[in-house]
């Protein structure tokens, strides 16, 4: 259970995003930059021959922009999710995975796709808790640039076969994506030998 002092913190924080909120539907936000963003990036790690760990890089206020509201700006977008109380968050929270989950296809060369399980997400207050920040920095400091810092989402696929090649499918929201896919090699080192070769 939260100490009375945390939750009388989170609860004027959220009075104060939502006062922010409400800044920002009055003022033009052509004197705020655009921020800046990393591009989304998805790791593949091939171990055992047959399971690929994936580690998604995602920036979520864009993505949940452009999965949640395309059309609306981004300032009065992240705003709104940052005022929202944890149930109506909690609603958009889960629009966002299933949409990030069902974006996503791993097939082999054959065609299959496989199966994705094992799904880590971050958790959702400190999601929104980004929100917040992201919402008061951009009011406080709108001449400043911002960075959006990526959150890491985890899945695994396993597959029958050993695995050659994958085919990844990714829908237009995490477009454009950087992929790097490698298969660690495992080298000892032991009591007698001084050193040993590391190849890449």
């Amino acid at each position: 259970m939260n100490h009375p002092f945390e939750r009388l913190e989170m609860h004027c924080m959220s009075r104060l995003v939502i006062c922010l909120a409400a800044l920002i539907c009055l003022m033009s936000t052509s004197g705020i930059r655009a921020h800046e963003l990393e591009e989304n990036r998805a790791s593949l790690v091939l171990r055992n021959e047959r399971q690929i760990n994936v580690a998604l890089y995602l920036n979520l206020a864009a993505l949940s922009q452009r999965i949640l509201a395309p059309k609306q700006a981004w300032l009065p977008f992240v705003s709104h999710l940052a005022a929202m109380s944890d149930e109506d968050f909690h609603t958009q929270w889960v629009k966002v995975q299933n949409s990030v989950e069902a974006g996503i296809d791993i097939q082999t060369t054959a065609g299959r796709s496989l199966r994705m399980h094992v799904w880590q997400w971050p958790e959702e207050k400190a999601v929104q808790k980004y929100f917040r920040e992201l919402t008061m920095h951009s009011v406080v400091t709108p001449d400043a640039h911002l960075h959006e810092t990526p959150f890491e989402i985890r899945f695994q696929t396993q597959s029958h076969m050993p695995v050659i090649a994958v085919n990844l499918k990714v829908s237009a929201a995490l477009r454009p994506i950087t992929l790097v896919a490698t298969q660690p090699r495992q080298t000892r080192i032991d009591l007698d030998m001084e050193q040993a070769t590391v190849r890449f």
